[in-house]
C-alpha cells in the first residue's frame, strides 16, 4: 500500500516519544500490528462514492484515518479503544469517534464493516500509579515473544509453545498466523495438532484458523476443516472464513453446497474482494452455475460494468474456450484485479489460443513479475514459452510438478498433460526445431494412442469378409 510508510513512521514516533497519560488507565497500540491495521483503513473499489483512503496517523492510543471524495475533499474518523462509551459507532475492537460531519453515511458504513472483519488488535493496557517508570508502548513484545516460539518451534518443543501463550494469551494474531505457517511450509503432519491449539488460543484468530482449515484439507483431511470454519460461522457471518468454506467444499466436490455459500456472500463488501475473486475463481469455473453466469453477464455488460462481475464472467468464459469473447469481459474487470496475477494468466493464455505469442508472452511475464506463488504461474509460462523457449518450460514445469506433490486441490487430466508435455520437451531438448520435434512426437504419440482401435477395425473386417465367404 502506497500509505504504509504513513503508518510505519508513526509507529516509530510511537515508539520514540513518551506518552502522557491523559487518565487514570488508557489503551495503547503497541507494534506489530501495521497489517491488521492496513487491512482495516485501506478502501477497496466498492466503496461509495469513489472515496478513498488517504492516510493514516498513530495519536497515542488512537489512530486518525482520512479519507478523501473525488472532489478532492478530505475527511476523517478517529478509532479508540471501545472501552469508551458504547454506541452505534462501535464496530468490533474499535470505537469510531470524532467523525467529520460531511462524511456520508454510506462511507461510514463502509467503514464500520471493513472494521469488523478484523479478527484480532491487540491492544496494551497502560497505568499511571505512584512509583511506576513511564509507560510507553513495548517495541520489543511481539518480536520477543515472536522470537521466543521461532526459537521452540526448531527445537520441536510444542508443550513449551503453547506454556508460552498461556502465559502470554494476548500474543497478536499476526504472531500466531506466523507460526502456523511455519509449521504448514515444514510438512509436518505430526504438527497439525499443534498447529490448531496455538490457533484457538484466545483471542479467537479466524486467520490463523482458517489456514489450519486449509492445510486440513491438503492433508487430506477435509471434515476437519469444515468443522473447524462451521464452528467460527457460529458466531455470525465471517466473510472471508465464508470464502475458505465455500472452497473447501468445491475441493471435496460438493458443488452444490460451495454454490449455496456463495449465494450467501455479498461480493463487494469482502475485504480484499480482488484477491479473494481470484481464489474464488475455481468454484466459477469448477461447478458450473447458469443462473449465477447469466446474473453475473447482465451486471458485467451494465454501464458502467460491475468489475467484480466481470472477472466472473471471464473466467468462465475462458475456461469454455471462448478466448475472444472472454477477453473483453477481462478487460473491463482489470481496474480491480489489476494487481492480481490471474487476470493476466488468463488473458495471456486467451491470447496464445488466438495464436497472439508477442501478446502471451508479455501478459504472462507480468503476471511473473508481481512475485506470486500461485504454481499456475509455472504452468502458464511453460505452456506459453514451451516452442521458444525450451528449457525455461522444463524449468518451469519441475517447478510446477514439485509444488503440486502436497496438496490434494489438484485435476489428474492436468498432472497427466504436464507430465506429458513436460517428456515431450525433455525428449526435444537441443533438436535443431523444436516445434518439429513435438509434431513427430505428438503425431507417434496419437499413432500409439491409435493403434489398438484400428486393431480392432481391421479384425472386424478381417472376420467380416471370411463369414461372408463362407456364405
Amino acid at each position: 500500500m502506497r500509505n504504509r510508510w504513513l503508518l510505519q513512521v508513526a509507529w516509530m514516533l510511537l515508539l520514540v516519544a513518551p506518552l502522557p497519560l491523559r487518565a487514570a488507565e488508557q489503551w495503547g497500540i503497541p507494534a506489530g500490528q501495521e497489517a491488521v491495521l492496513e487491512r482495516a483503513l485501506a478502501t477497496t473499489p466498492a466503496w461509495p462514492k469513489g472515496w478513498q483512503f488517504t492516510g493514516a496517523q498513530i495519536d497515542h492510543g488512537a489512530v486518525d484515518a482520512r479519507y478523501r471524495n473525488p472532489q478532492g475533499v478530505g475527511l476523517g474518523v478517529r478509532l479508540q479503544h471501545p472501552a469508551g462509551p458504547s454506541g452505534p459507532r462501535q464496530a468490533g475492537q474499535f470505537e469510531i469517534s470524532n467523525v467529520s460531519a460531511d462524511l456520508p453515511d454510506d462511507v461510514l458504513a463502509q467503514i464500520k464493516l471493513q472494521l469488523t472483519q478484523v479478527p484480532a488488535f491487540t491492544w496494551l493496557e497502560l497505568h499511571d500509579r505512584a512509583g511506576d517508570a513511564p509507560a510507553g508502548a513495548p517495541a520489543a513484545v511481539t518480536a520477543t515473544a515472536q522470537a521466543a516460539g521461532d526459537a521452540l518451534l526448531a527445537a520441536t518443543k510444542p508443550v513449551e509453545l503453547l506454556a508460552l501463550l498461556a502465559r502470554d494469551p494476548a500474543i497478536s494474531c499476526d504472531t500466531r498466523l506466523h507460526w502456523v505457517a511455519t509449521l504448514i511450509d515444514g510438512r509436518q503432519i505430526a504438527q497439525f495438532a499443534l498447529a490448531n491449539d496455538i490457533a484457538r488460543y484466545a483471542p479467537a484468530c479466524p486467520r490463523a484458523l482458517g489456514a489450519v482449515a486449509r492445510w486440513s484439507a491438503t492433508l487430506g483431511q477435509p471434515a476437519k476443516g469444515e468443522a473447524i470454519l462451521r464452528e467460527l460461522l457460529k458466531s455470525g457471518p465471517q466473510p472471508l472464513v465464508q470464502v475458505d468454506l465455500a472452497l473447501l467444499l468445491r475441493q471435496e466436490g460438493r458443488c452444490g453446497d460451495a454454490l449455496a455459500v456463495l449465494h450467501d456472500l455479498d461480493l463487494p463488501k469482502i475485504p480484499g474482494i480482488s484477491q479473494e475473486l481470484a481464489r474464488l475463481s475455481r468454484i466459477f469455473i469448477d461447478c458450473p452455475d447458469p443462473a449465477l453466469l447469466a446474473t453475473m453477464r447482465t451486471r458485467a455488460d451494465a454501464t458502467p460494468p460491475d468489475p467484480i462481475a466481470a472477472f466472473v464472467v471471464g473466467s468462465i468464459l475462458h475456461h469454455d474456450g471462448k478466448w475472444s469473447e472472454s477477453d473483453g469481459y477481462l478487460l473491463r474487470a482489470e481496474p480491480l484485479m489489476h494487481a492480481e496475477p490471474r487476470e493476466y494468466l488468463y488473458r495471456a493464455m486467451n491470447a496464445w489460443h488466438q495464436g497472439r505469442q508477442a501478446d502471451a508472452e508479455q501478459l504472462v511475464g507480468h503476471a511473473a513479475a508481481m512475485g506470486s506463488t500461485d504454481p499456475d504461474v509455472l504452468y502458464c509460462r511453460a505452456m506459453i514459452f514451451a516452442d521458444g523457449n525450451v528449457n525455461q518450460a522444463i524449468a518451469d514445469l519441475l517447478a510446477y510438478d514439485k509444488a503440486m506433490v502436497d496438496t490434494q486441490d489438484k485435476t489428474p487430466g492436468k498432472q497427466a498433460h504436464v507430465h506429458e508435455i513436460l517428456q515431450e520437451l525433455q525428449a526435444c531438448q537441443g533438436a535443431k526445431s523444436v516445434p518439429r520435434c513435438r509434431q513427430l512426437r505428438q503425431l507417434s504419440r496419437l499413432t500409439v494412442q491409435a493403434l489398438p482401435g484400428v486393431l480392432v477395425v481391421v479384425l472386424a473386417i478381417f472376420a467380416l469378409v471370411r463369414w461372408r465367404r463362407r456364405r
